[in-house]
């Protein structure tokens, strides 16, 4: 099986099939951070919202930065096309508040997200590699 790493959309790893049996749940913090090396770009290669059910401090502080950073790509493609929250949350029979909250990154829901670019006309994929590229850029600067 190919999967496409999510931390470098052009690079492909050839993985077994068994990477998708990785039970997450099972994984106790201390063996997720011992093993987060070879586990991280399995974690990077699964939906979103999955990602977020894999708790260690890490991986949550990776799904904080990511959703924020998705909804923060929201918020500059909406501006580019000269729309106002209003616009957006009329487009999709939501609340001007719940467009901020996507905004915000702090709605934490990929499915809201995804709405959100519909309502722009972007291929989620797009803002979810433009928020990676940045996530790339900030680990390039940190060192990391």
């Amino acid at each position: 099986m190919t999967v496409t790493l999510a931390d470098t959309p052009s690079k492909e790893a050839t993985v077994g099939a068994d990477w998708t049996e990785i039970d997450w749940e099972e994984l106790s913090p201390g063996e997720l951070a011992e093993r987060w090396e070879e586990l991280e770009p399995y974690w990077k290669a699964l939906p979103i919202d999955e990602r977020k059910r894999v708790w260690h401090p890490k991986v949550q502080e990776e799904a904080d930065l990511l959703s924020s950073l998705i909804g923060e790509e929201l918020m500059l493609e909406r501006r580019r096309r000269g729309l106002r929250q209003e616009d957006v949350a009329l487009r999709i029979g939501r609340s001007r508040g719940w467009v901020g909250q996507c905004e915000r990154g702090e709605n934490g829901s990929e499915k809201a997200s995804k709405l959100y670019a519909i309502a722009l006309g972007i291929d989620y994929a797009v803002v979810v590699a433009r928020a990676e590229d940045k996530i790339e850029s900030l680990r390039k600067h940190s060192g990391e």
